[in-house]
């Protein structure tokens, strides 16, 4: 092995490495909005976490606010759709149902998600044994 490939597989697994850290803080916000959302956690201004726990979340501090900006104006605008296409339900049917159907691509969502994660890994692990073979 070279110098060169030593660097590209270091620089490639640091960029791995960020990419995963940044989905664990995606999935850190979606389970943060579904606990206030029941009312299980107090709500905190994430200003304040950055006085909390400071360094290393400084840095990250404006790509989480911009995650949070998106995921809530994707919310926003799935509830006006849901608004304009069915209307506010006046009866526990709608409400099922579309509940349901939020429940079902959750579901579908987060079950190809592991299974890129696993193909991913699989993907890294095999890399991973076939550059350090002797």
């Amino acid at each position: 092995a070279t110098a060169l490939d030593i660097l590209r597989e270091a620089i490639g697994g640091f960029v791995l490495g960020l990419v995963y850290f940044l989905k664990f803080v995606f999935d850190l916000l979606i389970l943060r909005a579904q606990l206030l959302s029941y009312g299980a956690i107090e709500p905190i201004q994430a200003d304040r976490i950055v006085e909390v726990f400071p360094g290393l979340i400084q840095f990250l501090q404006d790509p989480a606010m911009l995650m949070y900006r998106v995921m809530y104006q994707a919310s926003q605008i799935l509830a006006l759709a849901i608004t304009i296409l069915v209307g506010v339900p006046t009866c526990e049917g709608p409400c099922m149902l579309i509940g349901a159907v939020a429940l079902t691509m959750i579901l579908v969502t987060s079950c190809q998600w592991l299974n890129y994660d696993f193909f991913g890994l699989f993907a890294a692990a095999r890399q991973t044994v076939k550059t350090t073979r002797p």
